[in-house]
């Protein structure tokens, strides 16, 4: 039986990048409003070209992770996050009530 515990927003962001490369699955709304559910992994250095982002992630509360379903790096944005699994133990990401999440932007 998997334990659920609540943490805070920011906990969720140290959750991800303290998993020491260890697969975890997430939970977190995209930038287009839909719920996605991802298999995932910090610290992949596969497939890095070395010229790095031109941005820090963790400025606009981004995590870098690579998607092991798709074979692809993605970020998460800590802010839309709900679920963390890590090591069978499940937590539950509490959302700051003072973070508002701006839906996706329009005209594109």
């Amino acid at each position: 039986m998997t334990r659920q515990r609540a943490v805070a927003q920011e906990d969720g962001m140290r959750l991800l990048r303290e998993t020491g490369g260890r697969i975890f699955f997430c939970t977190f709304i995209k930038k287009d409003g839909t719920l996605r559910r991802m298999t995932a992994r910090v610290g992949v250095s596969k497939g890095v070209n070395g010229k790095g982002l031109k941005f820090d992630p963790a400025e606009r509360g981004l995590v870098v992770v690579y998607d092991m379903d798709k074979r692809a790096f993605r970020m998460i944005n800590t802010g839309t996050l709900r679920r963390v699994h890590i090591a069978g133990k499940q937590y539950t990401v509490l959302a700051d009530p003072d973070t508002r999440w701006i839906g996706p932007k329009r005209g594109r």
